[in-house]
């Protein structure tokens, strides 16, 4: 699936869609100021997974990012329940404190690395 950048909507302050709008991804305005990376079916208020970032703007655009990077590798029909079953779920919030950031992090970077020949290559050496 392939996100662009649209504009915010009663559900995002700043929000991603997919090329069809079935998809859509950023940063949901919480409670004390904190925000949350979130995705869900577009138009929907039905939440498939939100990451707590806190207010920290460092750990927001990172886990955006990570989240970002593995939706793209999916197909603009996937299931909700496949993307439930494939993203790491949180137990601890904000999620800085949670072991589903590293797994955001591995899972990211590996398809970076697999888009990336070169960059393997210049790994190795």
């Amino acid at each position: 699936m392939r996100l662009q950048w649209v504009p915010a909507n009663e559900n995002y302050t700043t929000r991603f869609e997919s090329e069809t709008g079935m998809w859509e991804v950023g940063l949901r305005p919480k409670t004390f100021g904190r925000f949350g990376v979130a995705f869900s079916r577009g138009g929907g208020d039905a939440v498939v997974q939100d990451y707590c970032c806190g207010n920290d703007l460092n750990l927001i655009a990172e886990v955006l990012v990570n989240v970002i990077t593995i939706l793209s590798t999916y197909p603009e029909d996937v299931s909700e329940a496949e993307l439930q079953r494939d993203f790491p779920q949180w137990k601890t919030r904000p999620i800085h404190n949670d072991p589903c950031r590293q797994k955001l992090k591995e899972k990211a970077n590996a398809i970076v690395t697999a888009w990336s020949p070169w960059l393997s290559e210049s790994e190795a050496s």
